[in-house]
């Protein structure tokens, strides 16, 4: 398995930030939600392209990846303005959310871990809370600010390309991927119809992502 070159990794990702940022901002000047899936689209694509021949240690895509892949196709449908009701996109988000970690394990059980599917996967739940925050916005139950937790893993990106410290990337733990957890089960929630709960949800979502990064940009200055 012959796998990219790491700085072309960091390159795309810095793009895919970039795009997503845009996109994030189209919806907020006014353009639907959609607007974000084709970027997102073309970027992955451009992402699989980057590592082809290196998807899995044997080269194929693999059925990991393929389920990473059922995942992303699955959050286009958060992302239709007005065409689907708010139960039928929490029950998508709840299937994302149940699919989630099932394509880690499948790649750790059948040996086709690698670079591209932990950056796919990553990037796909990055995307899907990017996703469920234009979904909310486009509800109009929520305003402008229900769009950060979507954007700071992106912005976190840019700013450790701007700012460059010590550490590239913030390390992965526990603390880390239980606050994910809890933030995309919040958000599923926030879909539902429940009123002013659902307000009061997503605001102490958006104060741990806010704290999370906090401890991640932290992190990358004390190594």
């Amino acid at each position: 398995m012959n796998e990219p070159p790491e700085s072309r990794l960091y390159v795309w990702t810095e793009l895919h930030a970039m795009a997503m940022l845009t996109g994030g901002m189209a919806v907020a000047g006014g353009l639907p939600g959609a607007s974000c899936y084709v970027p997102a689209a073309v970027s992955f694509i451009l992402l699989a392209y980057v590592f082809r021949n290196a998807w899995s240690p044997g080269g194929r895509f693999g059925a990991a990846n393929a389920i990473t892949a059922f995942r992303f196709l699955l959050v286009g449908g958060l992302l239709l303005d007005g065409t689907v009701p708010a139960d039928w996109q929490a029950l998508a988000a709840t299937l994302i959310l149940l699919l989630d970690g099932l394509d880690g394990w499948i790649a750790r059980r059948l040996g086709l871990a690698s670079r591209f599917g932990a950056t796919f996967d990553m990037e796909v739940d990055a995307f899907f809370t990017l996703a469920l925050c234009v979904a909310l916005y486009g509800s109009g139950r929520f305003g402008v600010w229900i769009l950060l937790p979507g954007a700071l893993r992106y912005l976190f990106v840019l700013f450790t390309r701007l700012a460059r410290p010590p550490l590239r990337r913030e390390r992965s733990n526990r603390w880390s991927r239980a606050i994910g957890a809890i933030v995309l089960s919040g958000l599923t929630v926030a879909l539902l119809p429940i009123g002013t709960w659902a307000v009061a949800i997503a605001a102490v979502v958006t104060c741990a992502v806010i704290g999370s990064f906090a401890a991640s940009v932290w992190q990358l200055y004390h190594p």
